[in-house]
């Protein structure tokens, strides 16, 4: 017998093939034969006793295709397990000797560590039976990490990071960090990586700590402790301060300044937004006049502004009075001074002798008061008018003789009710006014 190698495995398919053929061109006893051949394979047809399909033996039924694929049911002559039952073309007639084989998938064959061991023919009977594929290398369990493909896949060491011994660089590459070195372990992961400077974790100090190319980028870093900057506003009535990063990169609040008030009406932007006095009608303090009038005693008065920033009702308000006689005033407000009130003059009395008279003057022509001091002796004394006359007679005593008479006289433009003791004291103890000016009465008896 002849030894095939794995080269050798296509010839032997080929020779198989011609086989066929002549089985199905030959004589009677041959067509018996391949009749025979489909009842030992198990996959003949109805001539065949020991058959159980019921097909018929055609040469595509005994020799099916070798592509060496893995399949569902075994494919006879390709030298391949194709049913993955670790047989090779098992129930399957030999018509060789000896052919290569693999009891394993096709893929596998000729990658890494996998080779084709050698299959013999059995003979039992007419037409021999394959054995056992030996001296076949089959892929390894787990494919280890040493450079070889075990697991025969087309790929050497697939399940290893590295080859046992292989040192490479490890680490962050962006500053500040440097890469260091690690070794490949006998399991073929890479060991711990030693050297060079390693990312940390990242605090907020201004420095990209974990090496990713952002500084102090953590959701609680707004700055660099120790730093500071200006804060708060600068517009209207605000002054800016100054805030300071403290630990941990969280700014302090702002130190100093003049931050936002509350808005009042008084001509500045308090709130710091860029408008003055919003809605107000006045500033604090102003005051504007009242409507009316400054004539005479009167007074206009002023509307101060409160501090909701409207305007105050009029506050200190005089306003026009009835004109009040005597008083020098235009207490109406019409600028005149006691229009409609009488005319009233007061004469000053500095007369000789106690039988004299005195006249009120045209435009007041009305006595209605005096005050009279006699300097003689007697104690009478005596004023005397007439109604509607403008004369007075003033007389000390029930006689007329040397004396003196000094005092004022009241006179009006409107006749009043005379003169009297209510409007006109004489300095005497017995006192007279009789309402004729020709004279006092006499009072001797």
């Amino acid at each position: 017998m002849t030894r095939l190698t794995q080269q050798g495995l296509l010839t032997t398919v080929l020779a198989w093939i011609g086989m066929a053929t002549l089985f199905a061109c030959g004589s009677a006893d041959d067509a018996s034969r391949a009749s025979n051949v489909g009842t030992a394979s198990g996959i003949g047809g109805s001539g065949g006793s020991g058959g159980s399909g019921s097909g018929g033996s055609a040469a595509s039924d005994v020799f099916p295709g070798a592509d060496g694929g893995v399949g569902e049911s075994e494919v006879c002559h390709n030298g391949i397990d194709d049913d993955g039952n670790g047989q090779v073309d098992e129930n399957c007639p030999c018509f060789v000797e000896e052919q290569a084989c693999y009891p394993g998938p096709a893929y596998q064959v000729g990658k890494g560590i996998c080779t084709m061991g050698l299959q013999r023919c059995i003979m039992d009977g007419e037409f021999g039976t394959w054995g056992p594929c030996e001296d076949a290398t089959l892929p390894g369990v787990d494919d280890t990490c040493n450079g070889i493909d075990e697991d025969c896949n087309g790929i050497v060491d697939d399940l290893c990071e590295c080859l046992p011994g292989e040192t490479g660089s490890c680490g962050a590459l962006d500053p500040p960090c440097e890469p260091g070195t690690r070794e490949c372990q006998d399991d073929g992961t890479w060991g711990d990586c030693f050297g060079g400077i390693q990312p940390a974790p990242e605090v907020c100090n201004g420095e990209d700590d974990d090496c990713n190319g952002f500084v102090d980028d953590l959701p609680n870093c707004a700055c660099v402790p120790g730093t500071h900057e200006p804060c708060g506003l600068q517009t209207g009535e605000c002054e800016p301060g100054i805030q300071v990063c403290q630990a941990g990169g969280v700014w302090s609040d702002c130190i100093g300044g003049v931050p936002p008030g509350a808005e009042v009406c008084n001509g500045k932007d308090d709130d710091c937004d860029g408008v003055t006095d919003p809605g107000c009608q006045c500033i604090i303090g102003d005051t504007v006049p009242c409507a009316g009038t400054d004539e005479g005693q009167c007074e206009k008065g002023v509307h101060a502004c409160q501090p909701d920033g409207t305007w105050s009702d009029c506050q200190g308000a005089v306003g026009p009075q009835p004109e009040s006689c005597g008083n020098n005033a235009d207490d109406d407000c019409d600028g005149q001074v006691d229009n409609g009130c009488p005319t009233t003059v007061t004469l000053n009395l500095n007369i000789d002798g106690d039988c004299v008279t005195a006249s009120c003057p045209s435009n007041a022509p009305y006595p209605v008061g005096c005050n009279v001091t006699f300097s003689g002796g007697d104690s009478r004394g005596c004023v005397a008018s007439s109604p509607g006359s403008s004369v007075v007679y003033f007389q000390e005593g029930n006689q007329c003789g040397a004396g003196h008479v000094s005092g004022t006289l009241s006179c009006s433009s409107e006749q009043g009710n005379g003169l009297n003791a209510s409007n006109c004291p004489i300095n005497k103890s017995d006192r007279y006014y009789p309402s004729s000016s020709s004279g006092c009465p006499d009072t001797s008896g």
